[in-house]
């Protein structure tokens, strides 16, 4: 058995933050982009909603789908239903997390 531990990060802009963050910063980059640059790959996993959908992946499914844009493009269609590029979209909540992943017994037990 695989135990993972969630720990979520302080990291989560809501769309009012993203709008608060933007306007103090005369930054050219979109507000998807700006969210997807704390999105660490093979790290964190990630939660995003909008309207009453969301949709999450663990940080293990960056070894399926290992190119940022491509992960948060699944995520939206996939998980949440919603746009493929939803996640560039400023009313999307976007969160990561991290886990610790723990196996019982045989050979390898301990944190992997």
């Amino acid at each position: 058995h695989v135990v993972s531990l969630l720990t979520m990060s302080s990291y989560a802009l809501s769309a009012s933050a993203r709008r608060t963050a933007r306007s103090r910063s005369n930054s050219a980059s979109s507000e998807g982009a700006k969210d997807a640059a704390a999105v660490l790959p093979k790290t964190h996993g990630v939660i995003l909603s909008q309207g009453g959908r969301g949709g999450l992946f663990l940080p293990q499914v960056w070894e399926q789908i290992p190119g940022k844009e491509e992960f948060l493009g699944e995520l939206c269609e996939q998980k949440a239903g919603l746009p493929r590029v939803c996640w560039k979209d400023p009313r999307t909540r976007i969160s990561v997390f991290t886990v610790a992943a723990f196996e019982e017994g045989g050979k390898e037990g301990g944190i992997r």
